[in-house]
């Protein structure tokens, strides 16, 4: 058996039959409205909108509301919103299954209206490159674990990407070998390669992150990835992508190339040598 409670209009005039207004199933369900099909049910049929309001006082700060915001049936326009009492558009679900903060018409999955005053290091952050710009900005110091991951190419602007090298913010410096460096041109081969997630059949040039890990794990980051399926190499490993750091490959190419000059003075100086010979 059901509970019910109705309601009907106060004025003298009312004729009509009162209107059911609560619901309380036999199964333990609350309806508030027409009945649905969960334990707690609030659903206000057509109405603009529907707010639960809970906290201390009705009064700025003192409470919180959560409010289903109606524009029509099937509508993307629908959206529900979670606001401290005296603000609006804290946070924002829509029908698109988009999340906004500080508006109530997120243009993206996560949209946020304003600045982002800090990221936590040890997480990671994905979002979309737009043709025109990506900007970045936080407050405090970048480790050197910090990156940003792209699946498509980064298009730099003419000033570049500048990256904090003062002597004076590093301590155990050492020259790297010129036998490393020649032993990273042997490892790795560079190839060329189309992005599986590429929106186009562009071709792109680097190295292979698995190639790259097996001697040279220094320049590959890994990172969480759910998509990743495990492969024979180690490397490859269940939920977990690897990156690599073209911006630490370049001293590596800088050591083998210097090798290669020092190879070639010592083959001249071998060359002019035998000249010399032949020429007596």
């Amino acid at each position: 058996m059901d509970l019910v409670f109705c309601a009907k209009s106060t004025a003298a005039s009312a004729i009509t039959a009162p209107s059911e207004k609560m619901r309380i199933k036999s199964d333990g369900s609350i309806n508030f409205g027409p009945t649905g099909d969960s334990d707690w049910n609030m659903l206000r049929a057509n109405k603009a909108s529907s707010t639960l309001r809970f906290g201390a006082n009705l009064a700025i700060k003192d409470c919180y509301s959560l409010t289903f915001n109606y524009t029509s049936t099937g509508s993307d326009s629908n959206y529900l919103s979670w606001n401290c009492y005296g603000t609006s558009n804290t946070l924002t679900l829509t029908a698109q299954d988009r999340v906004g903060i500080n508006t109530s018409t997120p243009g993206a999955a996560l949209h946020v209206a304003g600045s982002v005053a800090s990221v936590q290091l040890g997480t990671s952050v994905t979002g979309t490159l737009t043709p025109s710009s990506f900007t970045a900005a936080r407050t405090g110091t970048f480790s050197d674990t910090d990156s940003i991951i792209c699946n498509e190419a980064l298009k730099v602007g003419t000033r570049g990407i500048y990256i904090s090298s003062d002597r004076r913010v590093k301590r155990s410096i050492e020259v790297i070998p010129n036998d490393i460096g020649r032993k990273f041109v042997e490892d790795v081969d560079p190839v060329k390669y189309v992005l599986i997630e590429s929106n186009d059949d562009k071709e792109q040039l680097g190295y292979i992150a698995q190639d790259v890990a097996r001697e040279h794990s220094l320049l590959i980051s890994l990172a969480e990835d759910p998509s990743m399926k495990a492969g024979d190499d180690p490397w490859s490993m269940e939920g977990i992508r690897l990156s690599v750091s073209y911006e630490r490959a370049i001293p590596l190419l800088h050591a083998a190339l210097r090798d290669a000059f020092a190879r070639i003075q010592e083959l001249k100086k071998e060359v002019d040598e035998l000249r010399s010979i032949i020429a007596e």
